[in-house]
């Protein structure tokens, strides 16, 4: 009876400090803006908590979908953009100084193009005379018969971010928490993970950003690979042919789920003294909120090298990702033969 009182002691104080953490990191956003993330956190709280105590989770599943696609170009057509059937150009507008383009057009797409925005009359000479944002609708990603109709409207394209979308039922087993305790991706950092309804890996200048999010539009828990220029220069990422290859560049590599194997932990430290292997197998233990925080702790502190070797993968969640990215990439062409030539 007095354990029940301090476990629910302990859970309401959590859940305090959780909203004094949310109210402080969202106090800059307009009022409105603000009360609707704190309700959906704490709905996105309660949903989690409900389904921890029941065990009813929802099978496990996942869809990969093509999102946000940021492309460059020399030259462009406004006549071209207006002739596709459903497109719609919005009212221009002026963009802050800071940004490296003066002038945004928005288009209201069609399909499976929520919008477009493409910004123009550059600030810098170095940047592409034209740099356009496409804005999938959530529910379907971007399709290949949408981007192809906009890259063959382009003169020299070049893809500068493509975000490559994970989604999985939101009632699953798969959360925010469970991302932090069991996710990698690749040597991308992770940073202090307090919100319950978003987590994010990476900084401004890596070649890779993750983030992890409830996305209540479609009912998904979203694992979003960002992937810029430096990424897809790397990995050869030209044009839409390419696209087929990211299943295996990604899978395994850039995103993956494992649990630490505390047995060949210890075989690792036989050679430690007590005390000291007793200390790192306290802390390991202690850590276990995030996968990617006790590998570096092993790596930094301890000295272990190749610490993944002691992680055990967690074949359901490895099997849908594998499966999801497989089903996306043959979804696009590999060679232009299937539909002629592309101006990319």
């Amino acid at each position: 009876m007095q354990r029940n009182k301090k476990i629910r002691a302990t859970l309401q104080a959590q859940k305090r400090i959780r909203k004094q953490l949310i109210a402080q990191h969202w106090k800059h956003l307009p009022r409105k803006v603000r009360e609707t993330r704190e309700r959906l956190a704490e709905r996105y709280v309660e949903v989690r908590e409900r389904l921890q105590a029941s065990k009813g989770y929802e099978a496990l599943t996942c869809i990969c979908k093509l999102d946000r696609v940021v492309v460059t170009a020399r030259t462009l057509s406004w006549a071209d953009f207006r002739s596709i059937p459903g497109y719609r150009l919005l009212r221009e507008r002026h963009l802050p100084k800071k940004n490296g383009y003066a002038l945004a057009q928005p288009i209201r797409g069609t399909g499976s193009v929520k919008s477009i925005v493409i910004e123009h009359r550059r600030r810098a000479g170095w940047l592409a005379p034209f740099r356009i944002t496409v804005i999938p609708i959530d529910r379907t990603g971007l399709r290949e018969e949408d981007l192809r109709t906009i890259l063959e409207l382009l003169t020299d394209p070049t893809f500068s971010l493509l975000e490559i979308a994970f989604d999985f039922p939101i009632w699953s087993v798969i959360d925010v928490d469970y991302v932090r305790r069991f996710g990698l991706f690749g040597k991308t950092w992770s940073s202090a993970g307090w919100n319950p309804t978003h987590q994010k890996y990476g900084g401004t200048r890596g070649s890779k950003i993750v983030k992890v999010y409830a996305k209540w539009e479609i009912d998904a828990l979203r694992v979003e690979l960002e992937l810029r220029s430096r990424f897809l220069r790397r990995h050869a990422i030209a044009d839409i042919f390419d696209f087929g290859r990211l299943a295996e560049i990604l899978v395994g590599r850039h995103i993956y789920f494992g649990r630490m194997n505390t047995d060949k932990l210890v075989e690792w430290l036989r050679n430690f003294r007590s005390a000291k292997r007793q200390n790192i197998l306290e802390h390991v233990a202690n850590g276990a909120r995030s996968l990617w925080e006790t590998l570096r702790y092993l790596r930094q502190k301890v000295g272990l090298e190749n610490t993944q070797r002691l992680l055990t993968p967690i074949h359901e969640v490895n099997r849908v990702i594998d499966e999801a990215s497989l089903a996306w990439a043959g979804q696009w062409p590999k060679t232009p033969t299937r539909f002629g030539a592309q101006g990319s």
